[in-house]
């Protein structure tokens, strides 16, 4: 395998493990981009970041179950809606509703 970087000091095994792992990483920023919404970020401050990764992913864990293990943008913006108050209890539990018809 031959692969440019412009990383000198670390060891080549080192630099391969991390061209492995690459579309694992692509994979996590698709998911965070696309199903999440998490196209912009509220600030440049690591803290921040974390923030508000950890919480979109507490929130589609928290959906997972709701919607049979399988997230989509639709329903992760449709509880985002309600805890912000924008939606309330009885819309969402008809979205789940009419999305469990739809599975079935």
């Amino acid at each position: 395998m031959i692969l440019y970087t412009s990383l000198l000091d670390p060891p080549a095994e080192v630099l391969a493990s991390v061209y492995e792992l690459r579309w694992s990483i692509e994979l996590l920023f698709r998911f965070l981009k696309q199903v999440l919404g998490l196209r912009r970020l509220f600030s440049d401050k690591p803290e921040a970041v974390a923030i508000q990764v950890y919480g979109a992913v507490i929130g589609c864990l928290l959906l997972a179950p709701a919607v049979g293990g399988r997230v989509t943008m639709e329903a992760f913006r449709v509880l985002s809606f309600y805890l912000q108050g924008w939606a309330d209890e009885d819309e969402l539990k008809d979205f789940l509703s009419q999305l469990r018809e739809r599975e079935a």
